[in-house]
């Protein structure tokens, strides 16, 4: 019997996917990732009667919709391109002043 361990588990994979294109940088398709995604997983809640568990709540693609994280990821890109490209290093510098307590843990 075939059995796919993550076909039950439909909010990790597409937070998986989300994660992804964040890393990658591509916020615009991410966005409108996470747009379908939540349309989807919602139309197949009411579809559904089916309660969440507090862990798959936890796992769900509220957190990833963050204006917030995707500007860390796009301030990551942006550091990323001045020392590479622009042979820049006080972007990454200013950031690790900034992040110096957290980084410190």
């Amino acid at each position: 019997m075939d059995c796919d361990a993550l076909s039950s588990q439909p909010n990790l994979v597409n937070r998986a996917i989300a994660m992804h294109l964040l890393r990658e940088g591509q916020f615009s398709v991410a966005s409108t990732f996470l747009t379908e995604a939540t349309k989807r997983s919602s139309m197949d809640a009411t579809t559904e009667d089916m309660t969440m568990t507090g862990t798959e709540q936890d796992v769900g693609l509220d957190s990833l919709k963050s204006e917030d994280l995707r500007k860390q990821f796009a301030n990551m890109y942006y550091i990323l391109h001045q020392m590479k490209d622009e042979r820049n290093l006080l972007p990454a510098i200013e950031w690790a002043r900034e992040k110096s307590e957290e980084l410190d843990k």
